[in-house]
C-alpha cells in the first residue's frame, strides 16, 4: 500500500506545479491626455489561448483566463483594447497586428503594464473607432 500512497502523492505534486505555471499580469490603460480607458475591455491572445482583463473606474485591469483571479499561462501574447458600445478607441488598438501590445509571460514574474492610447494620426480615415 505505501507504494500506492507515494505514486498518488507524486501525482498531486506534479498537477500543483503545473497549476502554478501562470502569472500575475495587471495594469492600466489611459487616453493620451491622461484620461483612465474605463468603458471596455482588454484582450491578449497567443496561439494556444486568450486571456482578458475588465477596466475598472480607475483604467484599471488584471488578467485573467477562465475567470477573474485565475493567472495567465507562460508564453507571448499580442494585444488589442476591446471598448463597449459607443465608446471611442484610437484605430490602432482594436487589431493585434497594429496595436503594438505584447506581453511575453515567464511563470512567477509577475508584469504591470501602463499602456497610454496614442491618437490616430491627423487626416486618417476614420479618427478612430466609435463602436455601435
Amino acid at each position: 500500500m505505501p507504494k500506492i500512497h507515494l505514486l498518488t502523492l507524486l501525482l498531486m505534486t506534479l498537477l500543483l506545479a503545473g497549476c502554478g505555471g501562470g502569472t500575475k499580469v495587471t495594469g492600466t490603460i489611459k487616453y493620451s491626455d491622461g484620461t483612465p480607458f474605463t468603458e471596455g475591455d482588454v484582450v491578449f491572445e497567443n496561439e494556444a489561448t486568450n486571456v482578458m482583463g475588465y477596466m475598472d473606474s480607475q483604467g484599471r485591469f488584471a488578467l485573467f483566463q477562465a475567470k477573474p483571479g485565475d493567472r495567465v499561462p507562460p508564453g507571448t501574447y499580442r494585444g488589442t483594447v476591446v471598448p463597449r458600445v459607443g465608446i471611442f478607441v484610437p484605430r490602432k488598438y482594436t487589431s493585434k497586428e497594429t496595436s503594438g501590445l505584447e506581453i511575453v509571460v515567464e511563470p512567477g514574474k509577475p508584469i504591470h503594464l501602463d499602456i497610454v492610447m496614442e491618437d490616430d494620426p491627423p487626416g486618417s480615415r476614420p479618427s478612430g473607432i466609435l463602436v455601435e
